[in-house]
């Protein structure tokens, strides 16, 4: 009967669609911590792809599993560190943009909040924010009081290239508005995160402030592996 042959192929529609999605949820888990875990990247981009689309089933699933809540966030940035490496390499250091968050800052930190361009800096050597002024050479560096700063001071400049440093969910949020439009960007998640007084791996942002092309890095993974 025709009523009959509908429901057969809406529930062969049905069927295909999640184990699909099933599917999906596997090798987002799988290739992500071979990424995250053991430096083994494999289609990073359609892995990204994936755990960008699934990141709400992911995060609870991997809940049950582990303490790190932002383990999912903690992947897509390791992936999309790869995925951007030799084109944010090619860019020269004093041409990239650098994006800090506010809570590095001293709590005594003397500086004032501007609207357009977040928090002057005075360099009073108090916070690890002032070495990495110093090092890296450029006036490009943005201290932003929120993530939603950060997105705007990114879209409205469109620099060549970015290098962030956040907390986990709101370095994967700036690195994803980075990937929707093409810049090459690298992230740095933040040891120790919070509103205040919050720690970097100070060595592990220098290496990517100082990262040239064809220089070796830590950013770039230990094994040849496959992309798309």
């Amino acid at each position: 009967m025709p009523g009959e042959s509908v429901i057969y192929y809406i529930g062969a529609a049905t069927s295909a669609v999640l184990a699909l999605i099933v599917l999906g949820i596997l090798w987002s888990i799988i290739l992500g911590l071979l990424a995250y875990k053991g430096n083994v990247f494999v289609f990073p981009r359609l892995t990204f792809f994936l755990l960008e689309k699934l990141r709400s089933i992911l995060k609870v699933l991997l809940s049950f599993f582990t303490r790190d809540r932002f383990l999912v966030e903690r992947m897509a940035v390791k992936i999309l560190n790869r995925v951007y490496h030799k084109r944010y390499a090619a860019v020269p250091p004093q041409e990239r943009m650098v994006v800090l968050p506010q809570c590095l800052r001293d709590l005594e930190c003397p500086a004032p909040v501007d609207p357009r361009t977040g928090i002057a800096c005075k360099h009073c050597g108090r916070c690890v924010i002032d070495k990495i002024h110093k090092l890296n050479g450029t006036t490009n560096i943005y201290i932003t009081p929120g993530g939603t700063f950060a997105a705007r001071v990114v879209e409205s400049n469109m620099p060549p290239a970015v290098l962030g440093v956040a907390c986990p969910r709101d370095l994967y949020e700036g690195m994803v508005v980075c990937h929707s439009r093409g810049i090459p960007v690298q992230g740095v998640p933040l040891l120790r995160d919070g509103c205040v007084s919050t720690e970097v791996d100070f060595e592990e942002v220098a290496k990517f402030l100082l990262l040239r092309e064809g220089a070796e890095n830590a950013a770039r993974p230990a094994r040849r592996t496959a992309d798309n």
